[in-house]
């Protein structure tokens, strides 16, 4: 894979002091999406979305205290997907996807206290899906595939179970012969 434009991108985001949400999505799956060089991301910055082939999640997006809504469909992160959002205080959705490499997410005590939205899509490698006590208190809605039919647990506790009001489950069914 190749470089994108990603320093001209950072550039261009850098100017735009007001933005409020920001959608990345490289055309090419062979270009790598290189947004590290952005040292300050817009302060007004509620939505961001990243679609792309990315080595390693933008150091940046640790300071994004505003954002609301966080969408990343990456291929070729080599890193775990929740080291960063888990951080960020006042997300409420969460969308995942793309070919993350472990067989494992794990949503621990603690994290992601007002999310109420959760979409993880297009895993093949993940096995198990843990969320723990404590995770995502006021989590109402997740969404969970595609995924083959019997390949994938989940594990959710009780006070989980209790407050989601929407699931949405994409299953891959086989024919047995």
């Amino acid at each position: 894979p190749k470089n994108g434009n990603g320093k001209d991108v950072c550039a261009l985001i850098a100017n735009l002091e007001n933005l409020e949400s920001l959608t990345v999505l490289m055309a090419s799956k062979d270009e790598i999406l290189d947004l590290q060089s952005l040292s300050s991301p817009p302060q007004y910055l509620q939505r961001l979305y990243l679609t792309g082939n990315m080595k390693k999640l933008p150091d940046w997006i640790f300071k994004l205290k505003n954002v609301i809504r966080l969408g990343l469909d990456l291929s070729g992160l080599t890193e775990d997907p929740l080291r960063v959002p888990h951080a960020l205080p006042n997300l409420l959705e969460l969308r995942l996807g793309g070919t993350y490499n472990y067989k494992l997410f794990h949503f621990e005590a603690g994290w992601f206290p007002k999310l109420q939205i959760l979409t993880l899509f297009d895993f093949v490698a993940v096995k198990s899906v843990i969320i723990e006590k404590g995770a995502m208190p006021d989590i109402r809605e997740l969404g969970i595939g595609p995924f083959p039919l019997w390949s994938m647990y989940i594990f959710l506790t009780d006070h989980i179970l209790d407050q989601i009001v929407v699931v949405m489950l994409l299953l891959t069914c086989f024919e047995f012969e």
